[in-house]
């Protein structure tokens, strides 16, 4: 299987049909063609690209931090547990429909609270 020089410098779907041409038949044929598309599309690596000076250069590089840049804080967290609580429970007697809404609404502020603390781990 020869190319010519035209083959080689010709558009993408000219390759495409050159490829098509040369390997038809089974699914053996398909890795083939897959890998020859890859070839002549000329893209590389996912992980890695070539830079000016010929070496391989991460596309990806690592973001883990070792440590929280703002850590959970449970101090905070019982803080807000006790203010909204003390603020939704003054003066309130047991009612089972009037204490499910209320319950439901601390939960609801409690985790808006705590979120707008951002805490990142």
């Amino acid at each position: 299987m020869s190319l010519s020089r035209q083959t080689m410098t010709s558009s993408p779907s000219s390759k495409l049909s050159f490829a098509s041409k040369h390997l038809s038949g089974g699914s053996s044929s398909r890795l083939r063609l897959t890998s020859m598309l890859a070839l002549l599309n000329g893209r590389g690596s996912v992980a890695f690209r070539t830079g000016k000076s010929g070496f391989k250069v991460p596309r990806y590089q690592n973001t883990y931090q070792l440590h929280s840049s703002n850590p959970f804080s449970h101090n905070v967290v019982d803080k807000i547990v006790v203010n909204v609580m003390t603020e939704y429970l003054t003066d309130i007697k047991y009612n089972p429909i009037v204490c499910l809404k209320l319950c439901q609404n601390m939960a609801m502020e409690i985790r808006k609270q705590i979120y707008k603390k951002d805490f990142t781990r």
